[in-house]
């Protein structure tokens, strides 16, 4: 029998079946016109998308390109640094230890003044930095019996340096290593504490105690004042800095925000290759780091990572987990803004997650006296040096548990009360206790 003409009519609901009458599944040229036309849509469709994506892709060429360079210079550009430089005289028992790719570290043990061990607390400095700014941060937690283990990352202080390596203000897998090597060498050491390590790290240090902290076993607890991620603050500062570099306004306007985190993230990987190091990230390393509990101090008016960075950070964490923004701070003179309020934060949070609780509570021993405090060299700020004492005399004056350090001679000092006012130095012949610990306050301008 031979097909339909082309002419006869049939009704739409009979196609795609079998036709008893006539035998066969010809259909006529109407019928096919519906399957042509779903055909011809879908057709115009991927072509549509294939357009589409070629543009993407050409596009994006065009910025990593374009925008690229620019980004990896503004990374790999290094800020200037006041870094906080103290000498102390207590230099504790000195230690030198290995990383795994063969360079050596120096770093001191520094004993509790308690009989009762408490933990085991390791420092991490700030970039440009070395081991000895620990003093202001967490030695007064030596009297409250935490054991304290300080040292130098590799190229800063008595640290070996890596001839092919440049420190950046960034974390790489460098610090990285270089923590984790003075956590084996502790964990060698024939006093270690059994319950693991506290860390402690300021700006780019509790960045890398952020990285290890996610990692290690036995650490305990970690806090950090001024931590920053790599991926979240090269995406900011883009975001800030774009209507500089990019002139179209349309063209910025067009700008999606996962574009910003495409380009910071291919700059990173061009930066990983000219620097031969690896960027950690650090939101990873926050969101694996429970159920270690967290601490993160940050200043409101930091200028280098602003609030918003630290805050995005914070919420990549779980529980358990605190944060605490000083007013009026700027990058790492958090401790400087509010020093009794610093140290009883810590105090109490250490306290609260420690493997042994301290002998005494952050409340009782800072909530009385006065801090004497001394001048960052070459910076407007301040910060604490020793642990305040009430003696008896009526009102609250100036008093140290055990002499200053030389290094004192090298600063300005003014010895200031909770309050903030300064006190006038002691009268001749009154006796005040800890008095050859005393020194002459000096002038400060206005």
């Amino acid at each position: 029998m031979s097909p339909p003409g082309p002419l006869e009519f049939r009704p739409l609901a009979t196609c795609g079946r079998f036709d008893q009458a006539a035998g066969c599944t010809w259909r006529s040229d109407q019928e096919s016109f519906p399957v042509v036309g779903v055909s011809l849509y879908f057709d115009l469709v991927a072509a549509t998308a294939l357009v589409a994506l070629a543009s993407l892709v050409i596009f994006l060429i065009y910025a990593v390109f374009t925008y690229g360079p620019v980004i990896g210079r503004i990374f790999e550009l290094r800020p200037v640094f006041l870094p906080l430089r103290v000498s102390p005289e207590d230099l504790g028992e000195p230690v030198r230890f290995t990383t795994d790719d063969g360079l050596e570290l120096s770093g001191s043990f520094l004993a509790r003044r308690n009989s009762q061990r408490v933990g085991l607390l390791v420092f991490c400095h700030e970039y440009l930095s070395d081991s000895w700014s620990y003093l202001p941060y967490v030695d007064y937690l030596r009297d409250l019996g935490y054991d304290v283990f300080t040292f130098d990352f590799r190229n800063h202080g008595a640290s070996a340096s890596a001839p092919d390596y440049a420190p950046l203000q960034w974390a790489t897998d460098y610090e990285v290593r270089d923590l984790r090597a003075a956590l084996a060498c502790l964990r060698n050491r024939p006093d270690h504490d059994q319950a693991g390590f506290g860390l402690v790290g300021v700006s780019r240090g509790g960045s890398t105690a952020l990285v290890v902290g996610s990692e290690e076993p036995d650490v305990w607890g970690v806090v950090t004042d001024g931590a920053f991620p790599t991926r979240g603050t090269i995406t900011a500062y883009m975001f800030r800095w774009a209507e500089i570099f990019v002139r179209s306004r349309v063209l910025l306007a067009l700008f999606p925000s996962w574009l910003y985190s495409f380009l910071g993230w291919v700059s990173l990987l061009a930066s990983q290759r000219r620097l031969k190091c690896r960027f950690p990230d650090i939101e990873t390393a926050a969101r694996r780091l429970s159920p270690r509990p967290w601490l993160l101090i940050h200043g409101e008016r930091d200028a280098y990572i602003g609030p918003e960075i630290a805050k995005a950070l914070f919420d990549h964490a779980r529980e358990p987990k605190e944060m605490w923004l000083v007013p009026a701070a700027k990058h790492n003179r958090c401790r400087e803004c509010e020093p009794e309020a610093y140290a009883a934060r810590i105090t109490e949070f250490l306290g609260q997650h420690a493997p042994r609780r301290p002998v005494t509570s952050g409340a009782e021993s800072h909530a009385c006296g006065c801090l004497p405090v001394f001048r960052r060299a070459g910076s407007a700020g301040w910060f604490t040096q020793a642990r305040p004492q009430r003696h008896g005399l009526g009102h609250e004056l100036i008093a140290c548990p055990r002499p200053l350090p030389s290094h004192v001679a090298d600063h300005q000092v003014v010895f200031r009360p909770a309050g903030g006012e300064q006190r006038p130095p002691a009268r001749p012949g009154v006796s005040r206790p800890d008095a050859a610990c005393r020194r002459r306050p000096a002038p400060v301008a206005a």
